[in-house]
């Protein structure tokens, strides 16, 4: 696609310039207790205001012993952080 993918607000025409420098600021946030507040403003904004309704719910598709710790999926089954798990 020319000039990289474009993301569900930009097909819907949902012009949103504030929340996309919010989501840049915390993506570049190093301190994790303020990026996830961030992540959480962002999130409570899209729920609040966006064109969307959010119908689907991930799943957990990782089966971990009892003895694993800290093994947080992400988006995708094959996006585990590997550097936060303990056994």
């Amino acid at each position: 696609m020319a000039n990289g993918p474009k993301t569900l607000a930009w097909r819907v025409g949902w012009s949103i310039p504030q929340l996309s420098q919010l989501t840049k600021q915390a993506a570049a946030t190093s301190d994790a207790t303020k990026r996830r507040e961030l992540y959480r403003e962002i999130q409570a904004t899209v729920m609040q205001d966006s064109p969307f309704v959010v119908a689907l719910q991930g799943a957990q598709q990782v089966g971990l012993r009892d003895n694993v710790k800290g093994a947080q999926q992400s988006l995708g089954v094959s996006m585990l952080y590997f550097d936060q798990i303990t056994k």
